[in-house]
This record gives structure tokens, C-alpha cells and sequence, in this order.
């Protein structure tokens, strides 16, 4: 596991937790979180640049996209913190509530 991924299974208290199950939940959680930011992304993207970013879809490397939607968005890098931060604390209530 990365680092990264210890830290979250520390923050969503998954430590007793197998590891299957552990990369199991990250990798649904990270799923979750990409659509949340193609949701976002396709908001803020003209028709015309909509349809080049769901073009690049599985033909382009991620560092491409990437980089196409940082010169097409504004603050991209802003938009995708800010929605990877919702994300989380979105998840750390939906913990709470099941306590």
C-alpha cells in the first residue's frame, strides 16, 4: 500500500480491516471520486470541449487529459482539491452516521 492509501484507511478507520478488503473499498472510493470530478469537469467544459475530453476517454494517457483540462479549465488543479476534499468529508459523515 502507498502511503497515500495507509493514510486514508487511518482517516476512515479501516485499519481492522483485511487488506483485501481495504484495496477493495480505496479502489471503490477512488472510482467514486474520478466520477465526481468528470462530473464537474464536463460542467464547466464548452459542448465542443465535452465531447474532444470523452474522445480522449481510453485513448489517452491521464497526463494528457490532464493537461487538456488544464488549459480548458480554469483552476483546474483548485477544482480537483476542492472536490477531492468535499469527497472526504463527505465520506467521514456518511462514517459518523453509521456509528
Amino acid at each position: 500500500m502507498t502511503t497515500i492509501q495507509n493514510n486514508l484507511i487511518k482517516e476512515f478507520g479501516m485499519e481492522g480491516l483485511d487488506q483485501e478488503q481495504q484495496k477493495e473499498i480505496l479502489t471503490k472510493m477512488t472510482e467514486l471520486l474520478l466520477k465526481e470530478i468528470s462530473i464537474k469537469v464536463l460542467e464547466k467544459l464548452s459542448e465542443e470541449d465535452r465531447e474532444t475530453f470523452l474522445g480522449m476517454q481510453g485513448e489517452s494517457s491521464p497526463e494528457e487529459i490532464e493537461s487538456f483540462l488544464t488549459t480548458k479549465i480554469e483552476n483546474y488543479e483548485d477544482l480537483v482539491e476542492k472536490t477531492t476534499r468535499d469527497f472526504r468529508e463527505e465520506i467521514k459523515t456518511l462514517i459518523d452516521l453509521g456509528k
